[in-house]
């Protein structure tokens, strides 16, 4: 019998620092920021719920929306996505998929 040698498509595993930064001890008085993207949709629902229960736990969250880089001027929207930055105590900008 014949043997082959299947090569998987899957690359190696990237080492990285998953440091996921500071402890927060409360929400209370925090302001959250909460980045979505117009591109995911469904998304929009999670952050929904998120917002839901900081606000219960009493942070004030602020959306930012990002928008299409290419098409609505790259420069403004990196000047809006560091305002955001600036007016949040932490922020939620993405869930790493």
């Amino acid at each position: 019998m014949d043997r082959i040698t299947v090569l998987s498509p899957v690359p190696r595993p990237v080492v990285a620092d998953l440091n996921p930064g500071p402890s927060v001890d409360r929400l209370q008085g925090l302001t959250i920021g909460l980045r979505t993207e117009w591109i995911w949709p469904a998304y929009h629902v999670i952050a929904d719920e998120w917002q839901r229960s900081l606000e219960a736990e009493g942070a004030k969250v602020v959306r930012y929306k990002a928008t299409n880089r290419l098409e609505s001027g790259g420069d403004s929207v990196e000047k809006g996505l560091e305002e955001f930055l600036g007016e949040v105590d932490l922020a939620v900008v993405g869930l790493g998929n």
